[in-house]
């Protein structure tokens, strides 16, 4: 790829410098002098250096206390960049982060995955093109991570080798989920011993251990014998009891799932207890084993509160293995804790637009509560159903309502089907 990434050869000490402007906040000359014991003169000149190299920028000035404004040195964290990519079953998301992690650019390309030598060329074109547009943009790449997957699916028989040899770039080729692990070991750096589950239509797992991400196996910890069968050939594995498949109906989503169940849906508070007692089991059964925290990830992770998080936390406490402690961070003992993962996470107030996004209108929730009075009356309170409606079709329709995310996706619901057959068929006999 053509650009100009030439470092010169550092002088030495350049690199006390570097490691800390890049762990600390934008620092004066003063400071970084009294902080590594050098002299003005040396200082002046490994700045010249690393500031010619690209790998440090002036970062403003100081405010005054009294006499000149200090100049202020950080680091150059866009002065390249590293690529990340996930080739799923039907799509391939490409990733650009900086230096200090933070994504940069994103693209995803739609294309269905086989394992063929066609597909292996044409995703290192969407690879290598990826590359060159973030070059183009001013912070090139120094190599591509790809995210090798575990669990069975189309993506897991890919050569991923046949992948890395045709894009331009170097390739490092990492486990998907310790990937994961990692991530959330940089955005924990005290985090030495960790259990993180990744939640969404499928479960992943990766062990830290003394700071080390290990590929895990939990999701297919057997919870019952004669459970469901898994993808794996296995009976009652977590991966089926703890899915997204196992919140959500045919046709919804995970925000249009959990604003119903704010709403206090039977249905849906039913599906999430037994999902969270799925969960929790599990948690016992690593506990017995294994006393560290747990790092829920992953998307439905994203949409747990802490309420449901205290309860989880309540669920796993009633058992004797979770009396365990585990090594804390200063040599001690601590008790292990259930926590949200940081990647990616959804704060508080965007987990609450997405949820409140997803609820039924006051008119909707207004007519599945008054149910006495619309059998009175004998028709849907609901102004746009006054149209000779029995009170069974007025509150089937406002429950299809109320279990989904939004108007687009209440035809693919199954309540919604009914209504639309009993339009054709017109309304029913009084």
């Amino acid at each position: 790829m053509p650009h100009d990434d030439h470092i010169p050869a550092l002088p030495d000490g350049a690199d006390e410098i570097l490691a800390l402007l890049y762990h600390g906040e934008p620092i004066a000359k003063r400071g970084i002098a009294d902080a590594l014991h050098i002299s003005a003169p040396t200082l002046n000149a490994r700045l010249s250096t690393l500031e010619d190299a690209g790998l440090i920028v002036a970062a403003g000035h100081r405010q005054s206390t009294g006499g000149r404004r200090a100049l202020t040195y950080a680091f150059n964290y866009r002065r390249h960049c590293a690529i990340g990519v996930t080739i799923r079953s039907t799509e391939i998301v490409c990733i650009a982060v900086d230096l200090d992690g933070v994504t940069i650019d994103e693209r995803r390309t739609t294309i269905a995955a086989h394992a063929d030598v066609t597909f292996y060329g044409r995703a290192a074109r969407i690879i290598d093109d990826f590359a060159e547009q973030v070059a183009a943009a001013g912070t090139p790449p120094l190599g591509v991570g790809l995210a090798v997957p575990t669990h069975i699916n189309t993506a897991n028989s890919l050569d991923y080798a046949a992948i890395a040899e045709r894009i331009t770039l170097p390739v490092t080729a990492t486990e998907r989920y310790c990937a994961y692990a990692l991530a959330e070991l940089r955005a924990r750096p005290a985090l030495r011993d960790a259990v993180c589950l990744f939640l969404g239509n499928h479960i992943g797992s990766a062990v830290l251990q003394d700071g080390r991400p290990h590929t895990g196996a939990v999701e297919h910890m057997p919870l019952d014998p004669d459970g469901p069968r898994c993808e794996c050939g296995n009976a009652g594995c977590l991966n089926v009891y703890c899915s997204s498949a196992n919140l959500t109906e045919e046709g919804e989503s995970l925000p249009g799932f959990f604003g119903v169940l704010e709403q206090g849906e039977i249905h849906h508070r039913d599906r999430m207890r037994d999902w969270l007692h799925s969960l929790a089991h599990a948690i016992v059964d690593i506990r017995a084993v294994f006393a560290a925290d747990v790092l829920l990830c992953g998307p439905i992770a994203g949409f747990l509160d802490d309420a449901e998080i205290a309860h989880l936390d309540r669920l796993v406490a009633g058992h004797p293995a979770a009396s365990r402690t585990a090594a804390g961070d200063d040599g001690g003992t601590a008790a292990p804790r259930i926590a949200r993962g940081r990647v990616r996470r959804l704060s508080g107030r965007r987990r609450r637009r997405l949820r409140d996004r997803a609820r039924p209108s006051a008119r909707a929730r207004a007519a599945v509560l008054n149910t006495a009075r619309t059998r009175r009356r004998g028709r849907c309170p609901y102004s746009r159903h006054r149209t000779g409606r029995t009170t069974f079709d007025c509150l089937q329709c406002c429950h299809a309502t109320a279990r989904t995310s939004s108007l687009r996706d209440a035809p693919r619901t199954v309540l919604h089907r009914r209504r639309r057959r009993r339009r054709r068929l017109g309304p029913a006999p009084r």
